[in-house]
């Protein structure tokens, strides 16, 4: 859909309509730090745009972390 997006990635603000390339919203990829001992999340969660994927659907379950 062209020039459908109206969201700043970076940041959440309105900012005028926009297309991707893709045709898809692409904000940013948030990296979470791990303990390599321990496996245990060291950064907090976060809050993002809604995740769609064509993956394992059988084994994809809500929570699952992408990475």
């Amino acid at each position: 859909m062209p020039n459908s997006w109206t969201v700043n990635p970076s940041n959440g603000a309105a900012v005028p309509a926009y297309s991707t390339t893709s045709g898809f919203f692409e904000g940013p990829v948030v990296q979470y730090l791990w303990d390599a001992g321990t496996k245990a999340r060291i950064t907090p969660l976060v809050t993002t745009y809604p995740i769609s994927h064509t993956g394992d659907f059988v084994n994809d379950v809500a929570g699952d972390i992408l990475m």
